[in-house]
């Protein structure tokens, strides 16, 4: 039967077909009808295509047998049932298929298009072949009973998420992916230890965890996902040890990987063929276990609202060039440095964060270079940073180990940083702060006070010169030796001078001009002492 307009029952703006009769093709006025389109129970029989245009599709209960093909546009179906022999090719439709197989097994094949979303209620064991699709996702809607096998045939497909599923076995079956996605699935088995081997994507983001395993261990035995993979999140993963070490396979090089979890994990790599290399490392949010991240090659480092009750050490790590360390809203307590990293970094960013109870061995010193003034948000807003506790903690750090050199400097540094920053400084204390700063940055530069003295005083000479060559016809050059000491000595007044007089405003320039180099005098004396402190 040819189905028409005819055979359809309206139903406000769709079309209804309930009919056991076999159907062996469809009319042609159909495809030009504004109505959207519900198949019930339907037969479908033959060799012939299917060209809807903007339409939604429902298809329940329907059976097919023969070549049947979809091959639309800009479709939206949704399909409850499996095992189906039909094809769409539709690469810009949206595909929904619903299980309804109570005999626990699925196959989904023959599809193309822009969105594919499966949705299983009662499924153990499901195939998927064959399809192609920019974004595939995978979603129970039920508790299941039965862990699912799952078993994928595809090829370069974008993104794949598998979410909320209790997953027993994955195949991958050498499918390549874009962006592979596992949210709040559940995997249990009678082992305690989880090989979980990752698929070949180019971005895997492992999120919402739920597992009765003791120890997974995130793996590869594929030497292709060398030249793939460039980014992992891995995100609140129950388990009691997360491990990621390629020491059985060939070193992998990453763009990113993200830590956003409260998991006691291990990343080392005991490889002879060489490090895991890490262009972007970054961990986020609270951990209260354990972690430890060693022996690897890194370019940038970022902690973001990171926080740790537990030891959280960085062992022996290497890098692949200089890149950025960046430490936002974050509390740095109980991490370790061992050795120390922070002066392979090119730029240090801060701000919101605390680093009282860091710990660092082997110390290097890091200069004013190294901190950036600036940060962009999210948002791409242009903010400054705040290193005053980070100032702080180095300050306090070095003045421990007994380097006073760089305990002058970075006192220096937080006190200039406090004077930018701090909101809640008096007017008075910002004037001694910049002071300080202009005059021997705070004790560690005595040549700026040196400079200071030599302009100020060359200045005055040459006012207090020039108003004796103007004024008195007999003043020689050499009388300059006259009027000398009452310049040199800060406590020693031109109107003590029996010489020469001068007007009352010279000799009020003049108290200024003492106080003033007296003042450089004691910052340059104290900028000399600063090891006596």
């Amino acid at each position: 039967m040819i189905l028409s307009f005819k055979h359809f029952e309206i139903q406000g703006d769709r079309l209804l077909y309930n009919g056991n009769e076999q159907i062996t093709g469809l009319s042609a006025d159909l495809y030009k009808l504004n109505y959207n389109f519900i198949f019930v129970n339907s037969k479908f029989k033959g060799e012939f295509d299917i060209k809807f245009e903007s339409k939604k599709i429902i298809l329940k209960g329907c059976s097919f047998e023969g070549d049947i093909e979809f091959s639309g546009n800009k479709n939206i179906f949704k399909i409850e049932s499996f095992n189906s022999n039909f094809t769409i090719n539709e690469p810009e439709s949206d595909v929904t298929i619903k299980s309804t197989n109570i005999d626990g097994l699925g196959k989904i094949k023959d599809i193309s298009s822009f969105q594919l979303s499966i949705e299983i209620y009662y499924l153990s064991d499901l195939v998927i072949e064959n399809v192609k699709s920019e974004n595939i996702s995978i979603q129970s809607n039920i508790t299941q009973e039965k862990p699912l096998n799952l078993d994928i045939y595809v090829e370069n497909s974008g993104t794949f998420t598998i979410l909320d599923v209790y997953i027993n076995t994955i195949n991958y079956n050498n499918s390549i992916f874009e962006k592979f996605v596992f949210d709040t699935c559940t995997f249990k088995h009678p082992n305690k230890y989880f090989n979980f081997l990752m698929p070949l994507a180019k971005s895997l983001i492992i999120r919402n965890i739920k597992s009765n395993f003791e120890t997974i261990n995130l793996c590869v035995d594929d030497f292709d996902l060398y030249d793939l993979l460039r980014e992992i999140e891995l995100k609140d993963i129950e388990c009691e040890l997360l491990i990621l070490d390629f020491k059985q396979h060939i070193p992998l090089a990453f763009e990113r990987i993200l830590f956003s979890s409260d998991n006691r994990f291990v990343i080392e790599t005991h490889n002879a063929c060489g490090m895991l290399s890490v262009q972007n490392l970054e961990l986020s949010g609270y951990f209260s276990k354990q972690n430890i991240i060693k022996d690897i090659e890194i370019k940038n480092l970022k902690f973001d609202f990171f926080q740790t009750d537990s030891e959280f050490i960085f062992r022996n790590l290497s890098f692949i060039e200089k890149g950025e360390l960046v430490i936002g809203n974050s509390n740095l307590n109980n991490v370790t440095f061992n050795p120390s990293i922070l002066h392979e970094f090119n730029k240090i960013t801060t701000f919101g964060s605390d680093f009282f109870g860091m710990n660092i061995t082997g110390f290097k010193f890091l200069n004013i270079n190294h901190f950036a003034k600036e940060y962009i948000d999210i948002n791409k807003r242009l903010f400054p940073t705040n290193n005053i506790k980070l100032f702080r903690y180095l300050k306090n750090f070095s003045l421990a180990d007994g380097d006073l050199d760089s305990f002058q400097k970075y006192r220096s540094y937080e006190l200039n940083e406090t004077y930018f920053h701090s909101r809640q400084l008096k007017r008075y204390e910002k004037f001694i702060l910049w002071f300080n700063k202009i005059t021997n940055n705070h004790t560690t530069d005595w040549f700026k006070a040196f400079k200071l003295i030599l302009i100020t005083f060359s200045f005055y000479l040459y006012l207090i010169t020039s108003y004796l060559l103007y004024s008195q016809n007999d003043f020689q050059f050499m009388d300059v030796s006259k009027i000398l000491p009452n310049l040199l000595s800060p406590v020693s007044f031109l109107i003590n001078n029996d010489e020469f007089c001068f007007p009352n405003l010279i000799y009020f320039f003049d108290v200024f001009y003492n106080i003033i180099i007296g003042l450089l005098l004691y910052q340059m004396i104290a900028a000399f002492r600063k090891f006596n402190r």
